[in-house]
């Protein structure tokens, strides 16, 4: 009869040790860089662009700790008038992440800004993963015909990171039927090239290419039932 092999205990006692010297160093450095969280956002006020900078470059080295500051942090991305203040406020934001009391800042951000602030708010949205669903159609109505190839690609990878296969297409489907243009041209596009289900908007693709006025939605949306009929 084999014998019993028996557990040692010692790694579960150096772990025990090593918590018990460190955790405490931890909690405490947690609390004084909270405190410095509550000063170095008064800086974002700051009628200085430098000292606004300064904020900044301080919130971002605390990371996650510093998400309280995130709503002034979007101020400064979307309002400040030096461009050097609102590079930093897409590091800050980049550095420090998000949550889900700050997805709605992110996904009004989205739609208006350069490709690099999108790459950043994008993959920043994917990494909350299905907690981001509502940020679906803003990610499709940044999708568009001139679209950088590598911003597409990474849009597309956030799509199917924050929502099901089933929930992507019932809201490329609800895009279609909106009167927004970026809304429509993003799902057509998308619908492209996702291959899960995309039968499933054909139906509406057909009428919307037979009613729209527009001759780019006309032509994206012949192209994308070609691809899915056909697969060219």
């Amino acid at each position: 009869m084999p014998k019993k092999r028996k557990i040692s205990i010692l790694p579960f006692v150096i772990i025990f040790l090593f918590l018990l010297c460190f955790l405490p160093s931890f909690l405490q450095n947690c609390e004084i860089y909270r405190k410095d969280v509550d000063k170095y956002i008064v800086y974002l006020d700051s009628d200085t662009a430098q000292e606004r900078k300064q904020g900044l470059y301080y919130l971002q080295r605390f990371g996650p700790v510093s998400r309280k500051a995130l709503p002034k942090i979007f101020d400064l991305l979307q309002q400040d008038k030096d461009v050097s203040v609102r590079n930093q406020a897409v590091l800050a934001i980049e550095r420090i992440g998000l949550d889900d009391q700050s997805l709605p800042l992110a996904r009004k951000a989205l739609k208006a800004n350069d490709s690099y602030t999108n790459h950043v708010l994008i993959k920043s949205i994917a990494d909350l993963g299905y907690n981001a669903r509502s940020a679906l159609p803003e990610l499709i109505s940044t999708i568009n015909l001139y679209s950088d190839l590598t911003l597409y690609l990474e849009t597309l990878t956030a799509i199917t990171k924050i929502a099901p296969q089933e929930d992507i297409i019932d809201e490329l489907i609800n895009c279609l039927n909106s009167d927004d243009k970026s809304m429509q041209i993003g799902a057509i596009i998308a619908l492209r090239d996702l291959h899960f289900n995309a039968d499933k908007a054909l139906p509406l693709l057909k009428e919307l290419r037979e009613r729209t006025q527009d001759r780019q939605v006309k032509i994206a949306a012949s192209e994308t039932i070609n691809i899915i009929e056909h697969g060219k």
